[in-house]
């Protein structure tokens, strides 16, 4: 993942996701966005918001947000609704339920 490989060149986390992603849509996501404060404190802990497409999508999905997080500088990750309009658990991808 660009963000681990981010952490663990620079030692902080980038300010936006533009930063180590080309693009941050894709089929189902609107966009992808750093949640919070990064960098405070350093402590390899960052959580980003995907925000799914609000059109061409399965109505229980669209606008939807996911939270991935992780706390060991990008080592592992995990996922769970969350956000600004949670995605029901029903429509979490597998990895997330």
């Amino acid at each position: 993942m660009p963000f681990a490989e981010h952490y663990q060149t620079v030692g902080s986390w980038p300010e936006a996701t533009q930063e180590v992603m080309g693009t941050t849509s894709g089929k189902y996501t609107a966009s992808v966005a750093i949640y919070g404060t990064p960098n405070d404190p350093p402590s390899g802990e960052l959580t980003l918001v995907a925000q799914m497409l609000s059109f061409g999508i399965a109505p229980g999905i669209r606008g939807g947000t996911v939270l991935l997080a992780t706390a060991d500088g990008g080592a592992t990750w995990t996922c769970r609704s969350g956000g600004a309009h949670p995605l029901a658990a029903e429509y979490l991808p597998g990895a997330c339920r």
